[in-house]
């Protein structure tokens, strides 16, 4: 026969205290878990999609383009353009050194490293956005309250690439002529609260000319 003294019965109840104190602390932190999930996570692909396509955009332009090696008009006895050739080889090059320092700048910048291309540290130690949980109340006076959220962002694959080209008519009698690299990446995106996958796609004019002459339909369309 068990005899509850005063203190066992003590001991129970703070026992008892205890636990009810750390099932409603376990409830409490998944519901606020619940609602800051999407907030936080609406912010943080945004900020890494935004992050990448910087630091994307920056790699691509160390590379040095020379818009006539890409292309190359002729003309007939009018000065009308009658042929557009594009020099596929030195283009597909000029895609892989852009991919090549798109993906390095990438890396770097992901682990808060020296970019090897612009020689410049984006984010010191790969933290790419900082936010306080007290900002998704969307009450002002607590936005630099509550525990601070960091975003990181990871590459989980090799950045693709294609180039696009076309012809467009542009004012009277000229044709604008553009190539662009579109650069395809996927995000690891990180912080606290989640840890989710987003695709990046990042569109960059490498040339951009208007030519003046009459070109053929052909061409254009």
């Amino acid at each position: 026969m068990h005899i509850f003294t005063k203190r066992n019965i003590i001991r129970i109840l703070m026992m008892s205290a205890l636990v009810y104190f750390i099932v409603q602390g376990c409830v409490l932190v998944f519901k606020v878990n619940e609602k800051l999930y999407p907030q936080v996570k609406q912010m943080a692909v945004i900020e890494a999609s935004n992050a990448a396509s910087m630091v994307i955009k920056k790699a691509v332009s160390t590379i040095e383009l020379n818009p006539d090696e890409c292309m190359e008009l002729t003309r007939d006895e009018t000065g009308d353009i009658i042929e557009i050739n594009y020099n596929t080889t030195k283009m597909n090059q000029i895609m892989s050194e852009c991919l090549s320092a798109a993906q390095s700048s990438l890396d770097a910048a992901s682990s808060g490293k020296l970019d090897p291309n612009t020689h410049m540290i984006y984010y010191d130690g790969g933290v790419i956005y900082s936010v306080h949980a007290g900002y998704f109340t969307g009450i002002a006076l607590l936005s630099q309250f509550g525990p601070q959220i960091d975003v990181h962002m990871k590459i989980v694959s090799a950045c693709g690439g294609e180039l696009q080209v076309k012809s467009t008519p542009y004012g009277i009698n000229c044709t604008l002529l553009e190539i662009d690299l579109v650069i395809t990446t996927q995000l690891l995106v990180l912080t606290p609260f989640l840890m989710t996958q987003t695709p990046v796609e990042c569109r960059i004019p490498l040339v951009i000319q208007i030519v003046q002459g009459k070109i053929p339909d052909y061409i254009i369309n």
